[in-house]
């Protein structure tokens, strides 16, 4: 029979830009970092192969990096999305570091950063610091730098970071009534989604055409505690989402969704979408 993604969306399919997990804090690794998560995004790749190779050399030189810092054990430490947890140094480290491994790599790789500003406390103080960085580091994408019901300053991060890529996450919550709403305060320009927070794939394809109407990007996202499961990959291609965000490039219910998707460029030959921003 046919795979899932053919039976999906309106006949265009893409492979979806992967935004890959390096380094973890906040809950996901319960150290003394407060930004949830630091990724490498490939800008310059010509396939999703491609894509996960570059990655993966970035992953690896931010741990000989780290090693080279805090000592062997720390580059070993693994997140609950497959990152390298953070459990010392302030918040610009694991950027720095993220950083200093992309120019080593030698590639073209952005970095994106989860702030998760619902788990720190005043994010609005925060903006200053995130608008320095954007200065000093390869950022492209920033995700949920404020409070999901915090719309004025979500106003705020818009007129400072809507030249990148301004993520909703918990601002949205996979509905499509609150795309609805922040399109009309015209606040953010991309939508995640996660089909397990709103339940059913009905619903989360709604949300979707919803970002689409008001001409946000989309992101499919797994969430943490997930499996090897990886229909996600497939939802991905069908739906045609343009970025994909579903951990590092560790531990298994990890791999088996990158898996997938490498299988679905190699045997079906669907076409890599890449960076789109």
């Amino acid at each position: 029979g046919q795979p899932l993604w053919r039976r999906l969306g309106d006949g265009t399919h893409t492979l979806p830009c992967p935004m890959v997990n390096i380094f973890s804090g906040g809950r996901h690794a319960e150290g003394g970092v407060r930004i949830q998560d630091f990724l490498a995004v490939p800008l310059a790749a010509g396939s999703f192969a491609e894509a996960i190779d570059v990655v993966w050399r970035v992953r690896r030189r931010a741990a000989e990096l780290t090693a080279e810092r805090h000592g062997t054990l720390m580059s070993r430490l693994v997140a609950d999305e497959g990152g390298l947890a953070v459990l010392a140094g302030d918040d610009a480290e694991p950027l720095e570091l993220l950083s200093r491994a992309i120019d080593d790599v030698g590639e073209r790789v952005g970095v994106a950063i989860d702030v998760a500003a619902t788990q720190i406390d005043r994010p609005e103080q925060f903006l200053d610091t995130l608008e320095a960085w954007t200065k000093t580091y390869p950022i492209v994408s920033i995700e949920d730098p404020l409070g999901d019901d915090d719309w004025a300053g979500w106003t705020d991060a818009t007129r400072r970071f809507g030249h990148l890529q301004l993520v909703g996450d918990d601002l949205f919550a996979t509905s499509a009534d609150r795309v609805d709403h922040a399109a009309a305060l015209g606040v953010a320009n991309t939508v995640l989604v996660k089909p397990n927070q709103i339940g059913t794939l009905g619903r989360t394809e709604t949300t979707l055409a919803a970002a689409r109407r008001h001409g946000y990007a989309t992101i499919v996202s797994a969430r943490s505690g997930d499996t090897e499961d990886d229909v996600i990959a497939d939802l991905a291609v069908g739906w045609n989402a343009g970025q994909i965000k579903i951990g590092s490039l560790m531990r298994s219910e990890r791999l088996a969704k990158y898996n997938r998707l490498l299988e679905i460029e190699a045997l079906d030959g669907v076409t890599y979408g890449g960076w789109r921003r």
